[in-house]
């Protein structure tokens, strides 16, 4: 190998190497979008949220992906969309579509979003912070007490105990009347969704709940309740419901 050959070899050597150094030192220092993006990628965020046409709040958990989509999960179903993190100004978008359901909000890097801005008025966005609990925590064999509370501020004891077997059972005045309940919920993602539907005396009471595992490793519920029968004025409510394990 001649001279020039070599000199030529060990400049390509010394490149490779100052090239993976600059690899390496880039990524042990993230830039400065990471201390935002780095909030959301493959994240789950909780919070409140409340229609224009309810009226309590509900509560809300949202899945950022790797690849900029979202998973939006509340009371009336599990929605799709976007979202883009400006490292620049330190804001989050995201929405359902490019018309409509467009949500702006400044990121604090401790993990909340603040500073909430929307393109209609037909729901708002209370408060949101990312959730560093367990999200997936084991529920079987557990008990929930807590409180719920409808619209006029009047609250009752909330009971519930989930069993071992995928369901949940109600206790008499579990959600205030006296009658009990078991029945199958469903799970996804730090959300549970179930129904009761019992009887007390010539009263029906059915229920449809939907709760979200808050950063406290709370649960945070939302209910739609309907109260019928001969002699009762009928009843259909929206309540909330806050419930800690025991």
């Amino acid at each position: 190998m001649s001279f020039k050959t070599k000199l030529f070899v060990a400049m390509l050597l010394i490149a490779a190497i100052v090239a993976i150094a600059g690899c390496s030192k880039s990524n042990n220092n993230p830039g400065p979008d990471d201390k935002y993006s780095e909030l959301f990628r493959g994240k789950t965020w909780c919070g409140e949220f409340k229609y224009a046409s309810k009226p309590v709040t509900e509560p809300f958990n949202i899945t950022f992906k790797e690849d900029g989509t979202l998973i939006w999960r509340e009371y009336s179903g599990t929605y799709n969309g976007k979202y883009t993190v400006d490292k620049n100004a330190g804001t989050i978008m995201f929405g359902f579509n490019a018309a409509a359901s467009q949500v702006s909000a400044k990121i604090a890097v401790e993990g909340k979003l603040t500073d909430f801005t929307f393109n209609q008025s037909d729901w708002k966005i209370i408060h949101s912070e990312i959730n560093k609990a367990e999200i997936e925590q084991v529920i079987e064999g557990t008990t929930w007490k807590g409180s719920t509370t409808d619209k006029g501020g009047s609250s009752l004891l909330a009971q519930f105990d989930f069993l071992t077997n995928g369901q949940v059972h109600i206790p008499a005045g579990g959600t205030g009347f006296n009658f009990e309940s078991t029945s199958y919920y469903s799970r996804e993602s730090g959300t549970l969704r179930f129904e009761y539907d019992g009887t007390g005396g010539p009263v029906r009471i059915t229920g449809r709940l939907f709760f979200v595992f808050m950063a406290d490793s709370s649960l945070k519920g939302y209910e739609y309740k309907q109260v019928l029968g001969a002699g009762v004025n009928p009843d259909f409510s929206h309540k909330v419901l806050y419930i800690s394990k025991q």
